[in-house]
């Protein structure tokens, strides 16, 4: 799921982040990847087909694009977003809310369909911290850098990523809604942007820098991953290891809501 911010002075169709459905079924240990899996309507391609609706269990009967549902007042928009069929059964739903007066967020809530296997965990998960290079996490004890996270002996994956580190509640901040909240941020200026000539000009990035936060009302453990170098390929990451998923996990009850927002940096 595609996220913009043109409040950052991102031309259409920049993307400054993407949201992954990653739904575990019961008795299953690894997790399922919208952005992995591959669509049995277009073989050989990966990423699975994402539908829209205006109600939880239906479909729209042609190819058209619902328009939302307005609350009474005006002031949020919602609308349902439900990917094909999970090779495990997994069929997740999100219902996204958009606020008038939060601009630069918006508010998830994880369901499944009626005919989806028994999903135990719904992970909502910022994929690509790559391009706004974040650097940072703001926790309840202050700042840790993905250099704090990860040194030189954490062995890459297959994928190249650097591993999992696992944060528990305790350490993430709280809002004055109760709501746990955590941000990540970049930390780096404009002068110290220099990007090696391997590294392709979609990864260079433009606009204002930002900071990415997740919230959720459940009690969830943060969760980061890190790379060195850009998805599929050699080239160095600005400024050495940076975040790549941020997430927020917790079990999956349905109806859960979590809030992805990003904020201009002052």
């Amino acid at each position: 799921m595609r996220v913009y911010a043109p409040y950052l002075g991102q031309r259409y169709p920049r993307v400054v982040n993407f949201i992954s459905f990653e739904p575990t079924v019961a008795g299953n240990k690894e997790r399922s990847q919208s952005e992995l899996a591959t669509s049995i309507h277009t073989p050989g391609v990966e990423g699975l087909d994402f539908f829209s609706s205006n109600e939880l269990n239906s479909l729209p009967s042609d190819d058209s694009t619902p328009a939302g549902v307005r609350s009474p007042d005006g002031k949020t928009l919602s609308v349902f977003i439900r990917t094909e069929r999970f090779p495990d059964g997994a069929e997740p739903i999100v219902r996204l809310r958009f606020d008038r007066d939060q601009p630069y967020e918006v508010e998830m809530a994880t369901f499944a369909s009626p005919a989806s296997a028994r999903i135990v965990s719904s992970v909502l998960s910022a994929t690509m911290g790559n391009f706004g290079l974040l650097k940072r996490l703001h926790l309840t004890n202050g700042e840790t850098t993905a250099a704090d996270l990860w040194d030189e002996t954490d062995r890459l994956d297959r994928l190249d990523f650097l591993p999992w580190r696992i944060i528990p509640a305790g350490k993430i901040s709280r809002d004055d809604k109760g709501r746990y909240s955590v941000r990540a941020s970049s930390g780096q200026t404009r002068d110290e942007l220099v990007y090696h000539p391997s590294v392709a000009k979609h990864w260079h990035y433009v606009g204002k820098p930002a900071s990415h936060t997740w919230k959720t009302e459940g009690t969830p453990v943060l969760a980061v991953n890190a790379r060195r170098t850009y998805w599929r390929s050699n080239a160095p990451i600005p400024g050495g290891t940076t975040i790549e998923n941020f997430e927020l996990r917790t079990d999956f009850v349905p109806g859960q809501r979590f809030w992805f927002r990003i904020d201009p940096d002052a």
